[in-house]
């Protein structure tokens, strides 16, 4: 599954990344918040993005995580991440 995943999101070489979208497509409400902020639109995306990441410096929350929510802001990347997300969403309410 990780190589799958790395390969569709296209940065290989992050497991810490393609780790956390294992993470949502097995877990509902993080997928569903995912789904939230990646259905915006790229700069309403941005702004949230980046909000989330100042709270979460704001708490201590580990590096991984904000840096996570970096790769979110390449628009591309924030794109396939949803169809992912999406698809996972649908076979889930089968």
């Amino acid at each position: 599954m990780k190589r799958f995943l790395s390969r569709l999101i296209k940065k290989p070489d992050d497991d810490t990344f393609v780790t956390f979208v294992q993470v949502a497509m097995e877990d509902q409400k993080i997928r569903d918040q995912m789904l939230s902020v990646l259905a915006m639109q790229h700069p309403e995306r941005l702004q949230k993005l980046r909000a989330w990441q100042e709270e979460l410096r704001a708490d201590n929350a580990p590096a991984q995580l904000t840096e996570i929510l970096h790769y979110l802001e390449d628009e591309p990347r924030a794109n396939q991440t949803l169809l992912i997300l999406q698809k996972t969403a649908l076979k889930s309410k089968d």
